[in-house]
């Protein structure tokens, strides 16, 4: 983190005899400061370092675009010139400063009391004062709000990232993003924000008013602002521990066409909106796991162990938002998650093969009590395949070749799985060893296929027990109600339909395919046919 203190050579240079100083929190690029001049705050003046990417010329498009905006009758913060007429300073280490009006409004709000169709409408106006201006930002980031460029910089940069959660996500965020659907056409390319998370929204007496914080305007869709403003809103939502729904998301989309006075089909625009929020929420993901290696956000050192847990933290946020704008997507489907068994169903069964080929009846006695005690975690998998051996009269070397060269995917069941990511919430819950099922999703690299993955060894219970079944609902955050379960196994099955869950037993791929989309699923990728 950057110094707290503000040079006394920024203070000089500026028109201001400053009572007090404080450094307000909450940025992760420039450094920001309000200056009382007086008892009351309206007289304060904000005082900023500029984040290393911004150039100068940036406080010269911030006085163009909040003059325009003064003009068009907004509140705005203004800029407050140096001594020498200048729209910013330079200091002797190299930082640029700038200072602006400080704009009163609330200390605090409450999301759950904003008139969210008041937060569209706010935004809705802004656009259209903001197409009213011919003006193309002097200073450009490079690539800002550019999916299809963050993509390919962390697929680059992956060999990079060295921890197992961190390549896991990644993995998952780049084969999410691979479907994003087009937006709604509502208009071309304009001026807009380019940053508009809630705390670049002023409130005044519980309602927003005005924007601040100008230095990512650009020419762009109207979308990105959209996008940004709903997945911040749903951040904040779950900073507060509180539900989001779609029926907030369509109270948003409201105000804005209605301030905007667009002849637009409401539910058309509505998933528009949907879906740019989740573009902007996997593209700030991938821009967080690629800050692990390629460093950009500043962050909380009193908050977080050091950048990386910063990083992969901020980065699961961002795929949590991602996923519940899936499950409202999918809300009117009534299904929000499906839940696959591994043995049998993605995965061939290499053992009972085994089993089989040695003429040995494949579920006897002995191999289901084996198997109960790898699958609770009372032995290890060395232990097991000395036990499996020793049952079918083998060198456990020789059973290690046999089980490697058997072990093959199910056809065509990675590709139905990453067929439901889009929309869906999935889940692995597997009666397996846990050395041995890593083994397995590290060598298929199944890992990203999933949103939790429990297995039973790890847990200490297993299929058919009710509470392995409500475990993963739990984490899934789902209801039974709301979920499919895919097993090869028929007690499995019942279990789960007990407890309210749809059970398809599983024959082969196609056949489940066609079961899922009778019961009306979408499968997105195009590997799936």
């Amino acid at each position: 983190m950057k110094s707290p203190i503000l040079p006394q050579s920024v203070i000089g240079c500026y028109e201001i005899l400053p009572r007090s100083i404080q450094q307000l929190r909450g940025g992760m690029i420039n450094v920001t400061y309000l200056c009382l001049t007086a008892k009351e705050r309206e007289n304060g003046v904000i005082v900023q370092q500029l984040g290393s990417m911004f150039q100068a010329d940036i406080a010269e498009d911030f006085g163009v675009i909040t003059e325009h905006l003064l003009a068009e009758g907004w509140e705005v913060p203004t800029l407050v010139r140096t001594r020498k007429g200048a729209a910013s300073y330079t200091d002797v280490a190299g930082n640029t400063w700038r200072a602006s009006t400080f704009v009163g409004h609330d200390d605090e709000f409450n999301i759950s009391a904003v008139p969210l169709g008041d937060l569209g409408s706010c935004l809705g106006r802004l656009h259209t004062s903001l197409s009213k201006l011919d003006y193309v930002p002097l200073h450009h980031i490079a690539h800002f709000q550019d999916t299809a460029y963050y993509a390919a910089k962390l697929k680059g940069d992956a060999h990079k990232i060295t921890d197992r959660d961190a390549r896991r996500l990644a993995r998952k965020v780049l084969s999410m993003q691979e479907s994003l659907p087009e937006l709604l056409d509502i208009g071309d390319d304009q001026l807009i924000h380019g940053d508009t998370r809630i705390n670049n929204v002023l409130f005044r007496a519980g309602k927003p008013f005005t924007f601040i914080d100008w230095d990512t305007a650009m020419i762009g869709s109207v979308w990105l602002d959209i996008g940004d403003m709903c997945r911040a809103f749903i951040e904040t939502k779950l900073e507060q521990g509180e539900q989001v729904t779609k029926e907030q998301l369509t109270s948003i989309a409201i105000g804005y066409i209605k301030a905007r006075r667009l002849a637009v089909d409401q539910d058309v625009f509505v998933e528009s909106l949907l879906a740019s929020t989740k573009t902007v929420a996997l593209r700030l993901a991938m821009r967080f796991l690629d800050d692990s290696v390629d460093p950009y956000f500043s962050y909380d050192e009193t908050k977080y162990a050091d950048r990386l847990t910063f990083d992969v933290e901020s980065a699961k946020l961002q795929m949590r938002i991602a996923g519940i704008i899936n499950q409202l997507a999918s809300s009117e489907q009534g299904y929000k998650a499906v839940i696959f068994d591994f043995f049998e169903v993605l995965h061939h069964d290499p053992y009972v093969q085994l089993l089989e080929e040695s003429g040995k009846e494949a579920y006897n006695s002995t191999f289901r009590n084996m198997c109960e005690q790898l699958d609770l975690g009372r032995i290890n998998y060395a232990q097991y395949m000395e036990n499996f051996a020793d049952h079918l009269g083998l060198h456990v070397s020789s059973v290690e070749r046999r089980v490697q060269k058997l072990a093959r995917m199910v056809e065509g069941m990675p590709e139905l799985v990453q067929g439901l990511q889009s929309n869906y919430k999935t889940a692995l819950l597997s009666n397996a060893g846990e050395e041995e099922l890593h083994h397995l999703l590290d060598k298929n690299g199944l890992w990203d296929h999933f949103d939790e993955i429990i297995v039973s060894s790890s847990v200490g219970m297993k299929k058919p027990d009710p509470e392995i079944f409500r475990m993963t609902l739990d984490r899934l955050g789902v209801t039974a109600e709301e979920t499919i379960f895919v097993d090869d196994n028929a007690d499995n099955i019942a279990a789960a339909t007990a407890l309210g869950i749809k059970g398809i037993l599983f024959t082969d791929h196609r056949a489940l395919m066609e079961d899922l989309r009778h019961l009306g699923l979408t499968l997105m990728q195009s590997g799936v046919s």
